[in-house]
């Protein structure tokens, strides 16, 4: 994530249009990861306020089957979140990102 903020530093070497879009993508894979672990912190403080209230926690197979139940929408719209990241939210964040850069005609990296 370094050349997101620098859009590289060596001339012919680094190639800003690449530095932006791996920063960019960088950044998406870690929101979802930072809101994964979000969701397990929470989930563990409330397994927490369960077990100190004296429910039982459920077993692997109770588990399993409310994920099923509860849980196998969102699983299956997962892969079309992701696709629509990284075809449609990228490319706006890429251009928003390119338009507060100097990157014109005059000011461009050797192809």
């Amino acid at each position: 994530m370094g050349g997101l903020f620098t859009l590289g530093t060596i001339p012919r070497e680094h190639h800003s249009i690449q530095l932006l879009i791996q920063g960019l993508i960088s950044l998406i894979v870690l929101a979802f990861g930072l809101s994964i672990y979000a969701y397990n912190f929470l989930d563990a403080r409330k397994d927490a306020i369960a077990k100190e209230k004296g429910k039982v926690n459920p077993t692997l197979l109770q588990g399993v089957r409310d994920f099923y139940n509860n849980g196998f929408p969102y699983f299956m719209i997962l892969p079309g979140l992701m696709m629509l990241l990284f075809i449609v939210v990228l490319p706006l964040v890429f251009m928003v990102g390119l338009a507060f850069t100097d990157y014109n005609q005059y000011n461009a990296p050797p192809s």
